[in-house]
């Protein structure tokens, strides 16, 4: 819809989003939704069927299980192996060859992380342009852009809403996640796929058609249009992360700790306080930040709360594309590129912890 497809909405979700806001049909955007939904359940259940769940969540145990495949262990012994000439014979004597192949993967590498990586960045020189149109190469250079960003009131309005519901929907999926990952690891053994495919619904099922079923709820409820709706569903959609990356932690936590902690008397909340919580800390601190991202840059639940007043910046970037393109949306993108950095680094920091004093 963003590059102007707006003529033939030929997309299921552009269709239910079209038919909300739009149109004002529930009924058809209901029955979109779950031709939509009915879609997705065939293919869970296919690739339950097929390989099941566990790659996703299977923990220390399923990856030393898991092994690279012909083709994977084939390609690392022509690349890094020092017996290359079983397989070229006399040319692999030359350094010439060996060296092309191992550049040939280094420039493959680096051309697929560019891919991942172009799009992101290029929203930073994008920004820093003097004009009023938003494009690459910029017409000179100037941060006036995001200063419009940091002192217009509807883009520090929009922050602002951002930052109070992503905040306690980051808390709170960390520590429902936390909880969740706890009884997963250490029960429910018989019921453990079962329970943790339960968990990442949220994530499994198309995003439109959660959204959409929590806009029916919080109305039949008498919460929509609120920042505690957004609260509650941004906690959703960020819990599958948090149980993923608090499951991955406590799989490969020593609990004998803990029980040394226990014969010593120490309670559960002690045992929270002063052996998990602070063993844990880096998973916590991921948890933390990814939950917060997910929350912070969610846009479908967001277009469909969105009121004069309730409007986050992901939604504040959307009709800023469908209506005018300013460079202040290239700004407000590179903020978020340089504060998800920053966070990152942040995270890295506290995990390598300070430096042993010689």
């Amino acid at each position: 819809t963003a590059l102007g497809g707006q003529q033939e909405q030929v997309l299921l979700p552009v269709l239910i989003l079209s038919s909300v806001r739009d149109l004002g049909e529930f009924g058809r955007a209901g029955a979109q939704g779950v031709l939509l939904l009915t879609v997705s359940l065939l293919g869970l259940a296919v690739l339950t069927r097929l390989g099941g769940l566990s790659s996703i969540y299977g923990g220390v145990a399923a990856r030393r299980a898991r092994r690279p495949g012909v083709a994977a262990r084939r390609w690392g012994a022509l690349t890094y192996s020092p017996r290359m000439g079983a397989t070229f014979g006399w040319l692999s004597e030359r350094a010439a060859v060996v060296g092309f192949v191992r550049g040939a993967h280094a420039v493959l590498v680096g051309a697929i992380l560019l891919f991942l990586a172009a799009p992101t960045i290029a929203a930073i020189p994008a920004s820093l342009t003097s004009g009023t149109f938003l494009g690459l190469p910029p017409r000179g250079l100037s941060l006036r852009w995001y200063q419009t960003v940091l002192t217009d009131p509807t883009w520090t309005s929009a922050i602002t809403t951002s930052l109070v519901v992503s905040i306690p929907a980051a808390l709170l999926a960390t520590i429902l996640g936390f909880c969740a990952a706890l009884t997963l690891v250490r029960g429910y053994a018989k019921a453990r796929s079962a329970y943790m495919t339960f968990l990442l619904l949220p994530m499994l099922m198309p995003h439109v058609v959660t959204a959409l079923g929590l806009f029916f709820v919080t109305i039949a409820v008498g919460q929509a249009f609120t920042e505690r709706a957004l609260v509650i569903a941004y906690t959703l959609f960020a819990l599958p992360t948090s149980v993923i990356v608090m499951t991955a932690s406590l799989q490969g936590f020593d609990w004998d700790l803990d029980r040394a902690a226990q014969s010593l008397g120490a309670g559960w909340s002690q045992r929270l306080r002063h052996v998990l919580v602070p063993l844990l800390r880096p998973a916590v601190l991921v948890s933390l930040l990814f939950a917060f991202l997910t929350s912070y840059t969610e846009l479908i639940f967001a277009l469909l709360m969105q009121t004069v007043t309730l409007t986050t910046v992901p939604v504040k970037m959307w009709t800023g594309i469908l209506y005018g393109i300013s460079p202040a949306i290239a700004a407000a993108a590179g903020l978020m590129v340089v504060a998800t950095g920053a966070a990152f680094a942040v995270s890295a920091l506290i995990r390598r912890g300070p430096r042993p004093v010689s």
